[in-house]
């Protein structure tokens, strides 16, 4: 098994999507894709419907981290151990009701429930604020995927999985892309961004 680095030429965000769409359709992952739209025509029409000026991002990106930092403030959220205890007791994991939607975590904090990708992006607005650098990923087989939230603390890869911890022996992603292959036979790690948001393949899996 061959786990192989991807890297893009310099494209736009509709073009990387297509050329996910093609990758997808190379690897035969044909059908839905759940927990995140990965359809060139639906995430193209959401991408130029959502596009915004400067001003707003910033102005929705002030709003979203004070929402965050009162939240952590409110509930006396100091370290990791305070935030999965928090969202064990406080969230649960719900598909979206009406097509796969990215909500933003200011939503998801207010109804504290969220199918995978909601739950990861609050994970790592939280996350971020506790001091680690997050990232959202996303791992796919027979045309679904599942997102989470990784930090790498004590030379380690740690998830958070939904509102499950997990702490691995993985000292990189590729580890991780690896695993992910020989136990759920994965086809590609993703990264994801919600403000721009963003698809980024990371790794893509030759089973050979």
């Amino acid at each position: 098994m061959k786990i192989t680095i991807f890297q893009w030429p310099h494209f736009t965000i509709k073009q990387k999507i297509a050329r996910i769409v093609i990758l997808l359709m190379i690897l035969s992952l044909g059908g839905q894709v759940c927990a995140y739209a990965l359809y060139s025509r639906d995430i193209s029409r959401k991408v130029i419907r959502q596009t915004q000026t400067l001003e707003q991002l910033l102005s929705r990106a002030v709003i979203i981290h004070s929402k965050i930092e009162q939240f952590i403030t409110t509930n006396h959220i100091h370290t990791l151990e305070d935030y999965i205890l928090w969202l064990k007791n406080n969230t649960q994991y719900r598909p979206d009701e009406n097509g796969d939607q990215w909500s933003t975590p200011e939503e998801t904090l207010d109804r504290k429930y969220g199918d995978c990708e909601d739950l990861a992006f609050l994970n790592y607005e939280v996350l971020k604020k506790l001091g680690y650098q997050p990232r959202v990923l996303a791992f796919g087989h027979n045309g679904e995927a599942h997102v989470f939230t990784v930090i790498k603390k004590d030379g380690v890869i740690q998830i958070l999985d939904n509102n499950t911890f997990h702490k691995t022996k993985a000292v990189n992603l590729e580890d991780v892309a690896l695993f992910l292959a020989q136990k759920y036979q994965s086809n590609f790690l993703i990264e994801l961004s919600l403000k721009p948001k963003n698809i980024n393949i990371l790794y893509l899996t030759n089973k050979k």
